[in-house]
């Protein structure tokens, strides 16, 4: 409902709807679930509401830190978190933050390398 709140320019509902399915997805505990709708809810405060962009900041960061660095949705919550401090200016924060993106990556893609190759190998662990 949030995302069809946005396609027609009601913006307020949508961040409103989209606190709402953060809030739900917190409590049903499907973790990838939950970090979808939050990193949803703090991108529509940093979108929509581009006056303060504080909110969907803390909730990136907060984010975050519940996240593991291994997990394929982390280097996206990274980049909006990078996409906040740019939307305020701080460019310092903005070119940390995007850097761990680079760095995430280059993680993601060794260990995705080495489980193509285990595969491969047939020594892949499951």
């Amino acid at each position: 409902l949030g995302l069809a709140l946005i396609r027609i320019g009601k913006h307020d509902g949508a961040v409103t709807q989209l606190e709402k399915a953060a809030e739900i997805a917190r409590g049903i505990n499907a973790t990838e679930i939950e970090y979808l709708a939050e990193n949803n809810a703090a991108l529509a405060y940093l979108l929509l509401l581009p006056d303060d962009p504080s909110k969907g900041i803390q909730r990136l960061e907060r984010l975050l830190r519940k996240m593991d660095p291994s997990d394929p949705l982390y280097p996206v919550v990274q980049s909006n978190l990078g996409y906040g401090y740019l939307s305020c200016k701080n460019y310092i924060a903005a070119s940390k933050a995007l850097k761990k993106v680079t760095k995430t990556g280059q993680v993601l893609r060794r260990s995705a390398g080495r489980s193509e190759r285990s595969i491969l190998r047939g020594t892949a662990r499951g």
